[in-house]
């Protein structure tokens, strides 16, 4: 469970889901990340996905920078990789050319509304 200090607004249209702050490096959301990535492992799992890794775009209720958000982002790749699953980069377009090398696929929720 994430203490009450890293959860945001929830702007994303789900009841009960709150956005994160990922700004600076917290000890608890590691630790909680981990463990969740490690039970994915333990459970037989070959990837994870973070779900809404672009708070920077979003009313989170804090001031998460699109560097910050680029920095999480990586340290979330890098994590799932230390656990031999593979990662998948959702939901953020915007900083897919930077962050496409640390990923092993990317999944966007509204793709059909950004064709052209």
């Amino acid at each position: 469970m994430y203490p009450n200090t890293l959860l945001g607004k929830s702007d994303v249209g789900w009841s009960g889901e709150s956005l994160i702050d990922v700004s600076v490096p917290n000890d608890a959301l590691i630790r909680i990340l981990e463990a969740r990535v490690r039970l994915c492992k333990e459970r037989g799992f070959q990837a994870v996905d973070f779900d809404d890794v672009n708070g920077y775009q979003n009313c989170t209720g804090f001031n998460i920078t699109a560097s910050q958000q680029i920095s999480f982002n990586l340290f979330s790749a890098d994590l799932a990789h230390n656990y031999g699953l593979l990662v998948a980069l959702k939901n953020d377009l915007d900083q897919f050319k930077v962050l496409s090398p640390a990923f092993d696929f990317a999944v966007e929720e509204s793709c059909l509304a950004y064709m052209d």
